[in-house]
């Protein structure tokens, strides 16, 4: 059975970032986990030029961002510097600790974020990340952005 829940009136407001965070489980009557299976969170943020998201951990995260809209300047320490924009997807697998940092210039345009936190195949893996262009897409054609590592 398919459960669809109407947009979430919760926000994340924080001036320079608004988040909409979706909430997958809670659409199902009675389940008591804010996520489904493997997909924890989905996220819409909105990033103001000139903001800086400090040095954070993520434990137990693949965070999957992806950016329609502006350039999302990431520096990690595991990988360093790093965009991610319309032409570029990032995959960011947390595994036991994993620490980053995002932010715009004042120069900047506004950034409109897809971000999907999916809950790892097992803890504590080894941080790592995924970074490369993303192909263009076709019209009224499905794109295969990340699945898996099997397939």
């Amino acid at each position: 059975m398919l459960y669809k829940g109407e947009k979430t009136r919760f926000v994340i407001d924080q001036g320079k970032l608004v988040v909409h965070p979706a909430m997958p489980g809670l659409n199902i009557p009675g389940h008591a986990d804010h996520g489904y299976e493997p997909l924890a969170v989905i996220a819409e943020s909105f990033m103001a030029p000139d903001t800086w998201i400090t040095m954070h951990e993520h434990v137990q995260d693949e965070i999957i961002s992806y950016v329609p809209d502006g350039v999302m300047r990431h520096d990690d320490r595991t990988t360093g510097k790093l965009l991610a924009n319309p032409g570029q997807l990032m995959v960011m697998n947390a595994g036991r600790s994993f620490w980053r940092e995002e932010r715009t210039f004042a120069g900047d345009a506004p950034v409109r974020m897809l971000q999907i936190f999916v809950r790892p195949h097992t803890l504590d893996l080894e941080p790592h990340i995924q970074h490369g262009p993303l192909a263009a897409p076709e019209p009224n054609r499905w794109r295969y952005l990340v699945g898996p590592e099997r397939t």
